[in-house]
C-alpha cells in the first residue's frame, strides 16, 4: 500500500449550492455556485485512484441537485465509463421532476442504491418551514412527485423534521402513520435544534417512547426502519475498530468550488479544510485519520461528532452527556432513555 493511498468508499459531491427553496431552518448559504465538470472529473478520478471497494459510491448532494440535470448527467455518464462498479446516493428536496429528472432517474436508476427525500412530517409543518422564496409551501409538489420516487425507489428515505414546540400529544405516532400511508417505510424523524428545550424534554421523551411502542407492536409493515429507534451504542464484537462515522475515513465531501472536508458537518462548521481537489491535502488527510479515535473503550459509550464540537481532542466516544452542545445533549438524553426503555421490555 501507498502511503498516501486513501482507502475511500464514497465521495459526496455538492453538485450546486443553489437551491428553489428557502428552508426555515437550513444552514446553508444561497449561493449560486455549480460544480464544474473539471472538478466532477477530478473528484471521481481522486476517488478511483482511492478505493478498493467493490462498489464505490458518489453522493450527490446541493442545494438542489435536480435543478443541474446537465451536471447531474455528466456525473453520472463519467464515474459509469471511468467505474462501471460506482453506485449512486440522491439527497433531493423532491419538488423538481421535469421530463430531464425523469429520464435520469429511469435510466441510472440500476445504479442508485439510496434516494434521500426531505419531507417534514405533514403538510402544516411542511409548509410553515420547507417554503418557496415567495413564502409559498412546497407539500403539494412533494406528494404529486412522490408516486413516481416511489415507483422506482420503494425502499426510499424520508429525513422529516418536526417543531418541538407546536407538536401535541401522539403526533409523532400520527406524523410516521400519514407517511407510511404514502408508502414510505423508512424514516429518520427528528426536531428541529432550536426547538428543544428543557421544557419540552419530558414530553418529547414521551412521545418517542410513544413512537417505540406503536412501532414494535403494529400488526403491518408500513414502517420498518426509524432511525432514532435503533441502538446508539456502537461495540465491536471482536474488541476491535468501529466506525460510527465514515467522516474522513472512508468519506470526503467536496465542495461546489473543489474545496475538500472530511464530511458535510465539517463543511458546515468550515473546518478542517483538507485542501482541494485540484491539490489535495494528503498529509493532512491521512493526520487527520489516524488523530480520530474509532476504537471502542467501555468506558466511553457514546459516539462524539468532532465536526459539531469546538472542543474536539481527536477522541470520538465520551462518557459526559455535558460534552455535547445544549440542544444535541437534551436530544441525546431522551433517545437513551428511549433505548433504555426498550432494553428492559
Amino acid at each position: 500500500m501507498q502511503n498516501n493511498f486513501l482507502n475511500l468508499n464514497e465521495l459526496t459531491l455538492m453538485l450546486t449550492s443553489n437551491c428553489n427553496l428557502r428552508c426555515r431552518y437550513c444552514y446553508e448559504n444561497k449561493k449560486d455556485v455549480h460544480m464544474s465538470r473539471e472538478v466532477i472529473k477530478k473528484s471521481i478520478d481522486f476517488l478511483n485512484r482511492n478505493t478498493r471497494y467493490e462498489h464505490p459510491v458518489v453522493s450527490i448532494f446541493g442545494g438542489e441537485p435536480f435543478l443541474t440535470p446537465d451536471t447531474l448527467k455528466f456525473s453520472f455518464d463519467y464515474a459509469i465509463k471511468k467505474n462501471p462498479n460506482v453506485r449512486f446516493k440522491i439527497i433531493t428536496n423532491g419538488t423538481i421532476l421535469n421530463r430531464k429528472i425523469r429520464f435520469l432517474l429511469r435510466k441510472y436508476k440500476a445504479f442508485i442504491v439510496g434516494f434521500h427525500l426531505s419531507m417534514d412530517c405533514n403538510q402544516k409543518m411542511h409548509d410553515a418551514y420547507r417554503v418557496y422564496p415567495s413564502g409559498a409551501g412546497s407539500w403539494a409538489d412533494i406528494k404529486r412527485n412522490l408516486p413516481f420516487f416511489l415507483q422506482l425507489f420503494p425502499d426510499l428515505t424520508v429525513q422529516a423534521r418536526f417543531d418541538a414546540r407546536k407538536t401535541k400529544k401522539s403526533d409523532l405516532v400520527k406524523f410516521v402513520k400519514e407517511l407510511g400511508h404514502n408508502r414510505i417505510n423508512s424514516v429518520s424523524i427528528f426536531p428541529i435544534a432550536e426547538t428543544i428545550s428543557s421544557n419540552n424534554c419530558s414530553f418529547l421523551l414521551s412521545e418517542y417512547l410513544n413512537l417505540a411502542k406503536w412501532h414494535r407492536e403494529k400488526d403491518n409493515k408500513a414502517m420498518k426502519y426509524i432511525s432514532q429507534l435503533r441502538p446508539i451504542y456502537l461495540k465491536s464484537p471482536s474488541g476491535g475498530k468501529v466506525y460510527p462515522c465514515s467522516a474522513g475515513k472512508g468519506l470526503l465531501f467536496i465542495d461546489s468550488d473543489g474545496s475538500i472536508f472530511p464530511c458535510i458537518e465539517f463543511w458546515i462548521a468550515q473546518r478542517e479544510k483538507l485542501g482541494s481537489i485540484h491539490k489535495p491535502n494528503i498529509g493532512k488527510i491521512a493526520l487527520f485519520q489516524r488523530t480520530l479515535t474509532f476504537k471502542y473503550d467501555d468506558k466511553k459509550k457514546y459516539y462524539f461528532c468532532a465536526a459539531k464540537h469546538k472542543k474536539n481532542d481527536g477522541n470520538l466516544y465520551t462518557n459526559s452527556i455535558n460534552r455535547f452542545d445544549y440542544p444535541e445533549r437534551l436530544f441525546l438524553m431522551i433517545i437513551l432513555a428511549v433505548h433504555k426503555e426498550q432494553a428492559s421490555e
